[in-house]
């Protein structure tokens, strides 16, 4: 899946990709060059951990792009 995350100061390209050989995912932040160290057992889940950062103001909003 591919996300746009806006943030205060900042807009982020992101994708949420899976780990080869696992059934985890990760957020690979395109806009830096990273690959977030945490690791979800699903799509839900990544999902939801972007609903409560947006909930604790650590984001402003997020967008599906595909």
């Amino acid at each position: 899946m591919h996300f746009c995350i806006f943030k205060r100061n900042e807009t982020l390209d992101v994708l949420l990709l899976p780990h080869k050989g696992t059934n985890m995912y990760s957020f690979v932040n395109l806009s830096k060059g990273h690959i977030c160290p945490c690791l979800f057992p699903s799509i839900d889940a990544a999902i939801a951990d972007l609903d409560d950062r947006q909930k604790r103001g650590l984001i402003l909003e997020y967008n599906v792009i595909a």
